[in-house]
């Protein structure tokens, strides 16, 4: 999409980015969603039956973009090498295979070994996002980047 745009329709798309980051001020019309449920099966019944998904305006995804990439890079630095879920090359696979290894390990020496495996479903949409907020804010994390961070927040859990 971007290639399309060619070098004035960047320029022009930058200064706009660039406008929206600088004044933290974000039109309507580029908050507004379409949600779309789609059914999960083909008996869909009950709401747990389909999987929403909304179509967001392109400019404000790669503002977005922008920020969460400039974020990550300070917020990786904070994460433990021991976490896997949430973060960037890193998953369920990586995780269960260090729980493997180290469950052989134990168990060579003939000792006893429990585990508990919790699955946290839905563990974003659970949480105050004040908190994380707040969170963010002792890190070296840019103000104006989480003041952006929480605007998002508030726009795309809050439908329009």
């Amino acid at each position: 999409m971007l290639k399309a745009l060619g070098d004035f329709g960047i320029e022009v798309l930058t200064n706009l980015c660039n406008c929206m980051y600088s004044t933290a001020y974000i039109p309507d019309d580029l908050k507004t969603s379409v949600f779309i449920l789609l059914p999960k099966t083909s008996k869909a019944k009950d709401c747990s039956d389909y999987r929403t998904i909304s179509l967001k305006c392109h400019i404000l995804k790669l503002l977005l973009s922008i920020i969460m990439q400039r974020m990550s890079q300070k917020i990786e630095r904070e994460i433990s090498d021991r976490q896997t879920g949430f973060r960037k090359n890193s998953g369920t696979r990586e995780a269960i295979f260090s729980l493997k290894v180290t469950a052989e390990r134990y168990l060579e020496g003939y000792k006893e070994i429990f585990a508990c495996l919790i699955d946290y479903s839905k563990a974003f949409d659970s949480i105050e996002h004040e908190q994380l907020i707040e969170i963010l804010r002792k890190t070296d994390i840019d103000e104006n980047d989480i003041s952006k961070l929480w605007a998002k927040m508030l726009f795309y859990y809050t439908p329009t």
